[in-house]
């Protein structure tokens, strides 16, 4: 239902720009079939359709500028292996979610979308997910590092000092 009445007004919207990257408004759109897709139920009225979608693009937002920075960060690979497990994963949970890849075939279909569409779309979500991930950890470690050095520092510093004050 929602794809339907979306498609009937569809026009390529940009809804933000910064730096090189964008988002259009077709990225809310997708994320919010992926959560239909998912089962979740998708308001009808169009004031909590808009603050669905408000939220889906701050967290697209958000997402970017994490992907942003890990696609920079030259340490960090994904493996296809991984993806290819956590697609196939995903997969069958959805088809175990609707009961059979026929069931799941149909509900694409009515949304316009193939399988291997649906999955393709999955696999990158899959891959961007993993490299933000992997990025978010390696930025929690870098932290840890640093404090950890941080009070070793103090600690080294403040008994320098406390020694030099029982010397005089």
């Amino acid at each position: 239902m929602y794809l339907r009445e979306v498609r009937r007004a569809q026009k390529v919207r940009l809804t933000l720009a910064f730096g090189d990257s964008a988002i259009f408004y077709s990225q809310i759109q997708e994320q919010v079939l992926r959560l239909q897709a998912s089962g979740m139920p998708i308001p009808d009225d169009p004031s909590e359709v808009n603050a669905l979608e408000r939220d889906l693009l701050d967290e697209l937002v958000n997402q970017m500028l994490v992907l942003t920075a890990a696609v920079q960060d030259t340490l960090l690979t994904v493996s296809d292996a991984r993806v290819d497990q956590e697609a196939e994963q995903a997969w069958e949970d959805a088809v175990s979610r609707f009961g059979s890849e026929a069931t799941v075939a149909q509900g694409l279909e009515r949304e316009g979308l193939t399988i291997a569409q649906y999955r393709m779309s999955q696999r990158e979500e899959i891959r961007k997910g993993i490299l933000m991930e992997s990025y978010i950890l390696l930025m929690k470690m870098k932290n840890y590092m640093i404090f950890k050095e941080n009070i070793l520092i103090s600690q080294v510093t403040g008994i320098k000092f406390f020694n030099i004050l029982e010397m005089h």
